[in-house]
């Protein structure tokens, strides 16, 4: 992917860029320690919708 469509997708993001793996990884390491004990049944997105929806945007030539 052009770095110019990461920079575009990034943009619509709240933090302002993709995620790492080191962050899902975090977010996996909490939910799985005694912090995250009360957490149930829960969904967590991570963007991925977000992202699809914006990159099928960019692709098909509106940002």
């Amino acid at each position: 992917m052009p770095p110019e469509q990461i920079v575009a997708i990034a943009a619509g993001i709240p933090l302002g860029r993709l995620a790492e793996p080191s962050d899902i990884a975090d977010v996996v390491a909490f939910l799985a320690s005694d912090a995250g004990r009360w957490i149930t049944g829960q969904a967590l997105n991570a963007w991925r919708r977000h992202f699809l929806n914006r990159l099928r945007r960019i692709l098909i030539g509106g940002v």
